[in-house]
């Protein structure tokens, strides 16, 4: 759980806010649910995949014209894919890897809201 931790302090989380509309057409429950929040103002959304896999998001609520689209694997504290993308009324996206112990966090991020990218101190896990 330290690695969540360090990720959600690498934003302003008090910020968020739950948004389930985020996920297009997303009716998976039990230990597949998924969860997305977003910041009030729309700079930025976290959505926790808990088996990865492909993902379709709805980017109506973001800010700007373009995303920086990260996904976080919270089991080694590390990114594993970031890119720049524009953002359209559907993104979709493919989690690194999916199945059981495959969880991922999806971060998106408005390009000109000026947070930092996602890395982690793994020393002060």
């Amino acid at each position: 759980m330290g690695y969540m931790k360090h990720l959600f302090l690498l934003r302003p989380y008090y910020r968020l806010v739950p948004d389930q509309e985020l996920i297009e057409g997303d009716e998976r429950s039990g230990g597949d649910h998924r969860r997305a929040a977003r910041a009030e103002d729309g700079s930025f959304a976290l959505i926790y995949l808990p088996t990865g896999g492909e993902i379709h998001v709805k980017t109506g609520r973001l800010k700007g014209e373009r995303v920086r689209v990260s996904w976080f694997d919270p089991r080694k504290g590390e990114v594993a894919h970031s890119e720049e993308i524009a953002k359209a009324t559907v993104l979709r996206l493919e989690a690194p890897s999916a199945g059981r112990g495959n969880d991922w966090v999806l971060c998106l991020d408005n390009v000109r809201s000026n947070l930092p990218p996602i890395r982690i101190n793994r020393e002060s896990r």
